[in-house]
């Protein structure tokens, strides 16, 4: 049986949205649990849009809570920044976010207990591939995560990498292209370059592409360069793709590049800025 009381750091959310993340039930069985009126908010049956309040009692009977496991784990995690709302932490190549009894979540719900945080509410506002190492922002309250991906959803947030391709790059180059999620990759269905770089708000308002994608030569070794690259987008892979197209993959991709050992990709996520908030977050890890 599931039985809760709302927090004041979950307040504000609907119901389903907070059942899926808190519970083992699938979507499709909390739709048929709503349509019994068996999810029950004070007494009284809800519907999966209801706004859950502070000191809101949810019970029903037929469903489980998911904890997230609260052990010490082998990965010893980076925290950059703590407060009462979030926590951001320094990824390593290789940990999923989710997943696994490994994954980042799992190791930020530790840290969070055995440091007195009440960990009630912990959910990433951004994506990290499990191969990119870096910066990851989790929220620790509703509010501000719905803030905060608002921001990113509205391009507010300035996302800078650092990566290592193969090939030589002698000038700064700005590419937009169509990108199209294909199962587990992700493909460039239409593609421009340009040595200009546009200003953000007129691209944003007027291109017709729905990535961007700055890539910036630092240094030259050997038959390798290495790039800072910044996203105006956040689309899935879009790194990664996008260098496979201008034919500078990152070293060590094994989907978009050719993997000549087994090595880390050479991509982190080395800066998030959030003017709005006033917010900037440096990984403390560098690729060269």
């Amino acid at each position: 049986m599931f039985e809760k009381t709302i927090t004041s750091s979950e307040k504000g959310q609907k119901i389903l949205k907070y059942l899926l993340r808190k519970t083992d039930g699938s979507k499709i069985f909390l739709y048929k649990l709503f349509r019994k009126k068996e999810i029950i908010v004070n007494g009284e049956p809800v519907g999966p849009y209801y706004i859950i309040k502070e000191n809101d009692r949810i019970t029903c009977e037929r469903l489980n809570e998911f904890k997230l496991l609260k052990k010490k784990f082998n990965y010893k995690i980076d925290v950059i920044y703590l407060d009462k709302t979030l926590i951001v932490v320094d990824k390593e190549s290789g940990m999923p976010v989710y997943g696994k009894e490994n994954s980042l979540i799992n190791q930020v719900s530790t840290y969070l207990t055995i440091n007195n945080f009440p960990g009630e509410f912990i959910v990433p506002v951004h994506r990290l591939d499990k191969e990119t190492g870096g910066i990851v922002i989790f929220a620790l309250t509703y509010q501000v995560a719905k803030e905060l991906t608002e921001l990113f959803r509205e391009r507010k947030v300035r996302k800078v990498y650092q990566g290592i391709v193969e090939g030589i790059i002698d000038k700064k180059i700005f590419v937009e292209a169509e990108i199209k999620r294909n199962g587990r990759v992700s493909v460039i269905k239409e593609i421009r370059t340009f040595d200009r770089i546009p200003l953000k708000e007129e691209w944003i308002s007027n291109s017709k592409f729905n990535s961007a994608t700055i890539v910036s030569p630092v240094s030259v070794k050997e038959n390798y360069t290495c790039v800072e690259i910044e996203i105006w987008t956040g689309l899935h892979h879009q790194i990664r793709s996008v260098l496979k197209e201008i034919n500078h993959p990152l070293v060590n991709d094994r989907k978009y590049g050719e993997r000549k050992n087994q090595d880390n990709l050479m991509l982190l996520c080395k800066r998030i800025e959030i003017p709005d908030l006033n917010l900037c977050f440096e990984s403390r890890k560098n690729l060269f």
